[in-house]
Formats: C-alpha cells, sequence, structure tokens
C-alpha cells in the first residue's frame, strides 16, 4: 500500500474518494554510512541497526521466528529480482548453513520488516515541530521517547511495544548483507540524509528490496497501527497514537519512494514493464498539492506497448487530482486511520459498494463519529479502498482533520466520501 503522495498518485488510478515546556530528550547523532560496512551494535546474535538494541532485546526476533514448524530463509533470486526461499529449516534446528550466493553473506539474520529505527527515531526532539507532535504534551512526548529507546527502570512498557513489532508478519529471515543493504535504506530516509547515496555494487540488488517492500506493506501497515495504539494507551494520550502512524507511515513510503528512484523503471507482476514517466507526478489542476500520472507514461508488455488501460498496467489510466474540502463536522485523522485499518483487514477479497441502483450515497465503514460512503453503483476491493483513503490522508489532512473527494476512475460514476 503506497502512503506518500507520489505512492498513492501511482497506486490509485483508479479511485474516486470524498473524505470528508519541558526539555526534550535528543537521540545520539547518527551518521549515514558512506558504504555497507558493518557498523552495527550486536544484539544476541542478529544485527541491530544503531540506539534500536534495547528495544530489540526487549524482545528477540530470531527465538519466535524459529518457533515455526518450517522456517523459510531468503535471498535475492537475480533471475526472477525477488527475495526467494533459498533454504527451509524444521523447528529447533541451528545449523541453517550460509546463503548459496556468498556476495549476500556468510548468515542468514532475521529481519524487522519495518524498521526499528522508525520506532526510536519516531520520538526524538526533531520531530517536535509538526502539527499532530505538537498536540502531544512534552511530558508525554519524553516517556514515549523512553519508552521505544527502552530506558525506563522497568521493562514492561518496552516489552510491551516490542510484542506489537517483533511478530512473525514483521519477521522474515534473509541474507545477512541483503538486510545491511535494506536497513541502510532506511538509515537514509529515516534520519534525512539526502546527499548519501549507495554504493553502485548493490544497484542489482534493489528490485528485490523493492519487491520485498511492495509485497509487505500490507502487513506493515497493520503493525504501524497496532504499534502507535500500543505507545498511545501506554502513556495514556489520544495524540500519540495518530502522530506516530503518520510518521511512521510517512517513512516506510519515503524508503519506497527512494528505491523508485533507484531503479530505471517500473516492472508489475504481468510481465509488463511502466516506462520511467510513469514515476514522474505532474500538477493536474492549480492547487500544487494534487498531482497525477505524466501523460508521456507507457506501458509495455512482452515487448509489446500496452494501454494504460489494461489490467496488467495496474490501471494507470490516469488520475483525476483529489479536491481538498474542509468538513463542517469534525473528521479526525485518528478515525480516518482506524477506518483504513478496516478497509485493510476485510483484503480485498471483500468488495466495497455502493447503492444498488441510482444516485444516492452507501456508509461502507466508520469509526468514532466519522464515516466513510461510496457514491454512485459499483463496487472496489475494500483493502485498494484502503490506498486510496490513505491517499487522503497524505493530501487532505488540515489541523488533524482529513476531508476531500476524487472520483474513481476504473468504476464510472462512483465516489467516496466521508
Amino acid at each position: 500500500m503506497r502512503f506518500s503522495s507520489q505512492g498513492f498518485i501511482l497506486a490509485s488510478t483508479a479511485l474516486g474518494l470524498i473524505v470528508g515546556s519541558a526539555a526534550l530528550a535528543v537521540s545520539p547523532a547518527r551518521p549515514y554510512p558512506p558504504s555497507l560496512a558493518r557498523r552495527q551494535e550486536e544484539a544476541g546474535d542478529e544485527i541491530a541497526p544503531q540506539n534500536t538494541e534495547r528495544l530489540r532485546k526487549c524482545r528477540e526476533p530470531r527465538p519466535i521466528y524459529e518457533d515455526q514448524d518450517e522456517v523459510n530463509w531468503y535471498e535475492v533470486d537475480f533471475g526472477k529480482g525477488v527475495l526467494t526461499i533459498t533454504k527451509t529449516t524444521n523447528k529447533g534446528e541451528n545449523k541453517i548453513g550460509k546463503p548459496k550466493d556468498t556476495k549476500q553473506g556468510a548468515r542468514f539474520v532475521v529481519d524487522h520488516i519495518f524498521e526499528l529505527q522508525i520506532i526510536t527515531y519516531a520520538f526524538d526532539a526533531a520531530n517536535k515541530g509538526g502539527d499532530l507532535a505538537k498536540k502531544i504534551g512534552d511530558d508525554a512526548w519524553q516517556k514515549c521517547h523512553d519508552i521505544v529507546n527502552g530506558l525506563e527502570t522497568s521493562t514492561d512498557n518496552c516489552e510491551a511495544v516490542a510484542g506489537k513489532v517483533t511478530v512473525l508478519t514483521n519477521l522474515r529471515g534473509i541474507a545477512e548483507r541483503i538486510n545491511l543493504l535494506k536497513e541502510t535504506i532506511f538509515d537514509r530516509v529515516t534520519y534525512g540524509d539526502k546527499d548519501a547515496n549507495l554504493d553502485p555494487k548493490w544497484t542489482d540488488y534493489l528490485p528485490a528490496v523493492k519487491d520485498y517492500l511492495s509485497t509487505t506493506t500490507d502487513d506493515v501497515k497493520k503493525n504501524i497501527q497496532a504499534i502507535g495504539d500500543e505507545i498511545g494507551s501506554l502513556v495514556g494520550d489520544d495524540n500519540i497514537s495518530p502522530y506516530f502512524v503518520d510518521f511512521a507511515k510517512g517513512k516506510w513510503q519515503a524508503g519506497r519512494d527512494y528505491l523508485d528512484g533507484q531503479t530505471p523503471s517500473v516492472m508489475n507482476s504481468g510481465e509488463c514493464r511502466l516506462s520511467d514517466e510513469c514515476q514522474e507526478d505532474v500538477p493536474t489542476t492549480n492547487d500544487p498539492s494534487t498531482e497525477g500520472i505524466n501523460p508521456a507514461c507507457k506501458c509495455t508488455c512482452n515487448g509489446q506497448d500496452t494501454p494504460l488501460t489494461d489490467p496488467r498496467c495496474q490501471g494507470f489510466q490516469g488520475l483525476s487530482a483529489p479536491v481538498c474540502v474542509k468538513r463542517d463536522l469534525a473528521t479526525p485523522i485518528a478515525d480516518v486511520q482506524a477506518i483504513d485499518g478496516k478497509l485493510d483487514a476485510r483484503g480485498d477479497g471483500q468488495q466495497c459498494c455502493g447503492v444498488a441502483s441510482g444516485s444516492g450515497c452507501k456508509n461502507v465503514e466508520s469509526s468514532g463519529s466519522v464515516a466513510v460512503d461510496l457514491c454512485g453503483v459499483g463496487c472496489i476491493g475494500c483493502a485498494k479502498l484502503g490506498n486510496y483513503l490513505q491517499g487522503l490522508i497524505d493530501h487532505c489532512t488540515v489541523d488533524g482533520n482529513v476531508g476531500g473527494t476524487q472520483n474513481i476512475n476504473e468504476v464510472p460514476g462512483l465516489s467516496i466520501q466521508i
């Protein structure tokens, strides 16, 4: 699922949406590594990104990952450009062996798909200036910082947060150097060093990492929501979860966007390739916050030019831009995020539908005082609808409330509203 405005544009060519002073601790400086040279602390037998070892130790990932009847270990298959299972071990089996491609490392490690450094950095003083962050009191912010960095005397709260991130849906056994490559990417986007670039020798591995992030995003989004809710519950501040979810999804998407910029073109699952222009956002209205697909975007399937309306091209037929609307009634971002999570949980196997006939609207999901309506006749996968709803959150959140409109191009006459 795509979270940034760019990611939303690329994923949502089909949908039409209407959505309606104490001193703070500063984490130690984290210089961006100029290469993939090993420079991390160790936590047990695993690699821990800088300043995350306490959170990792509150719930070690390897015992959890290996407590399965069959344990899968992944490395890059260059022929397919994806991470594939190259070894399978049984529960309790200690001799895992090395990756087949020794360039990918001398061992397999257990990766947190959603990176821990995003959690530990979320409540750094450097991030206190945003609108959502300002709603959190200084004392509550400091407590969040101490919990996620494992600085409290008791580890109970740290273990509670770790219990939401160190779970099987967020763990995968991968080749060591691929884990380092992924971590380096997220170091870059998390701490904001925009001038740093990866060593060119790792370019061939990037499409596999890109696919890895793409295929795990739905689970990551659910984990992010669970983590934010847990921290907010521990501290007792309703403003914490909306801030964390917004921050964490932004960093996750920044990693995906970075990979989009590093790989020369976009591949989808149908042996089709989207041209570089498909990654470029272009204005579709006088509002610079709205973006659309570049008209030069082309899709090629098996060497043949293919219309962008072909399903194999993921529906890149063009995007009607969202139009942000300020609602008279409150539409808090926390409630909209909760609706997004419910839509994800339904999956695309369940269809979200508008009215049976005519031009009315039908409620498809609600949370608190906020409801999402589909207007017009037609249906769309509920999880896909969640993608588009997240895009409206990215585009149209003002003072903690979400409101906007957009048409669903895949289903003419259908739109969604909050």
